[in-house]
């Protein structure tokens, strides 16, 4: 169904208005990551300004044939930028590529996706099914369930969201950042989350190459195989500095069992490594294999961190840094509760990441 002007479609709940694709193509790109190709199905694409979606509930599956999931996406936004889109209150499921797809373009309106509950985003066997993604978007992503997706949350190219109050679950990554800020904006934040569960080798929180200082606090990270990740830096301007605040993140129960509560690296992994900065503060790391893990991608780029009143506590290793001698990796600051770095232990086997 294609929506090409302003309205608003109201269900009277999620459970009493299903609406399923018309069409059967989810994979059109025959396995290729983009939202779109030609003739993909879509349930909802939004192809106009200030467009409000609630209270109903899209379904990815045949009508006929509940086994078979037919829609590339559940509500996505055109490839041309459409403004002002509100999603509330919504179930969306069964869905192969992505399941809330939202973008502006870049033209500074708001995004608003409160409140849904989004499941089963996993049809692309590359991994590259996104349970809630916005692209070039400023707004809010608030108070939504997500479970069972390839990567629940995510934002490219962000000029400004942020992530609150969301319940992720089942998934390979919780929630993501990437490329924060290289259009202008203002600062990602992600705070009050909760992850558990994630599939096995998933990341809960990653910030990916952030060119402003993107905001990550009082989150609740469990059961995954890295905690938090930040990777790569800034192709341009100042090196940007992600702040990782006051979050719990424990690793009882990730797989396999040789993660680490957090992963920092100036590595964008196979987009060049760059000098890169951390603020990482009063969080408490529990049960990894590593608490903490450094590594410099090397090229001479230096890793700068501030590790300060942590509680890095019941890891086999809480500080691990991996690095030569041409490249500086600097945990400095206090890691542990207690004052000091607790220990730092240099293994010969690599961290798998």
């Amino acid at each position: 169904m294609t929506v090409n002007k302003q309205v608003s479609i109201l269900g009277e709940s999620e459970a009493g208005v299903i609406v399923h694709p018309a069409t059967n193509n989810p994979d059109c790109n025959q396995g290729g990551s983009g939202t779109f190709c030609t003739n993909a199905s879509f349930v909802f694409l939004i192809d106009s300004t200030n467009v409000e979606i609630h209270d109903l509930t899209v379904d990815g599956t045949n009508v006929n044939n509940p086994a078979q999931v037919w829609a590339r996406g559940g509500i996505v936004t055109s490839a041309t930028p459409a403004k002002d889109t509100v999603i509330q209150n919504t179930t969306v499921k069964n869905i192969f590529l992505r399941g809330i797809y939202a973008s502006d373009g870049g033209t500074g309106s708001s995004i608003l996706i409160d409140g849904n509950t989004v499941s089963n985003v996993s049809g692309d066997i590359s991994g590259n099914s996104i349970g809630i993604y916005t692209w070039l978007g400023q707004g809010t992503i608030s108070n939504n369930t997500v479970s069972s997706s390839d990567t629940a949350i995510t934002n490219n190219h962000s000029r400004g969201m942020t992530i609150s109050g969301n319940t992720v679950s089942s998934s390979g990554v919780g929630i993501g950042t990437s490329n924060a800020g290289d259009s202008g904006g203002t600062i990602d934040q992600i705070f009050n989350n909760n992850i558990t569960s994630c599939s096995s080798g998933g990341w809960g929180i990653y910030v990916f190459v952030p060119y402003n200082n993107v905001n990550v606090h009082d989150n609740t990270v469990g059961g995954c195989y890295v905690g938090v990740g930040v990777n790569g830096g800034s192709f341009s301007g100042p090196t940007a500095k992600p702040t990782i605040t006051n979050n719990l993140i424990d690793g009882t129960g990730g797989t396999p069992a040789d993660g680490a509560g957090v992963y920092y690296s100036n590595d964008s992994y196979g987009f060049g490594v760059r000098p890169s900065d951390i603020e990482f503060t009063g969080n408490t790391v529990v049960d990894f294999d590593t608490g903490i893990f450094i590594t410099n991608g090397g090229g001479g780029f230096d890793m700068n961190g501030s590790f300060a009143k942590n509680r890095i506590v019941g890891n086999n290793v809480d500080t691990y840094l991996d690095t030569d001698d041409n490249n500086k990796a600097d945990a400095g600051g206090t890691v542990g509760a207690g004052g000091g770095v607790q220990r730092v232990v240099h293994r010969a086997a690599g961290f798998r990441a």
